[in-house]
């Protein structure tokens, strides 16, 4: 998905940087077992610079529409989503964590505005037509205020499994446990 800027009182705010990337994380021969290359293509949901959807009181300059949603375009996941590609390219060095919706997510400390911040960035991995090519989809990414997410429902952290774990999983077509 490419996404088109988005412009309000006159001023543009890019969204290229959430264009599609593509790049390959290589996992080190371990023991018996020979390197593993992925091909990794990531695509990013407009949820990663929009919140909610539109209620009683907002401006209606502030709607960023996507196929048959509309969304409020989010000043702070704006600017926050700049760090996405780079983090996504470093995915293969992250702990990442279970959600309870068969997907997982990483969080990020980050500056915004001076001072760091949990920046939690939930996203789904599967498998792309043929060899080892994963299709990584991220489906959120916003601040997280301490241990609650901004809806007010707790962000657990359970044990954490490494991106190579689910990658390779993923292109076996094994299932990943919470405790792997």
């Amino acid at each position: 998905m490419r996404w088109s800027p988005f412009v309000y009182n006159g001023v543009e705010y890019d969204l290229s940087h959430l264009h599609p990337l593509a790049f390959t994380i290589s996992v080190a021969a371990k023991d018996d077992k020979p390197e593993q290359v992925y091909r990794v293509n990531v695509i990013f949901s407009f949820h990663c610079f929009t919140e909610g959807r539109p209620g009683a009181g907002y401006d209606p300059a502030l709607e960023y529409m996507h196929d048959r949603e509309t969304r409020i375009f989010c000043f702070e996941r704006h600017k926050l989503s700049a760090a996405l590609p780079e983090v996504m390219r470093d995915i293969g060095n992250r702990k990442c964590f279970h959600t309870a919706h068969q997907s997982y997510f990483i969080v990020q400390v980050t500056e915004l505005d001076g001072r760091s911040c949990d920046y939690a960035i939930f996203f789904k991995v599967s498998k792309a037509s043929k060899g080892r090519r994963l299709n990584v989809y991220v489906q959120s990414a916003y601040r997280v205020d301490g241990p609650k997410n901004v809806g007010g429902v707790p962000l657990k952290r359970g044990k954490p499994v490494r991106f190579s774990v689910i990658a390779h999983n993923v292109c076996a077509g094994r299932p990943i446990k919470a405790s792997d």
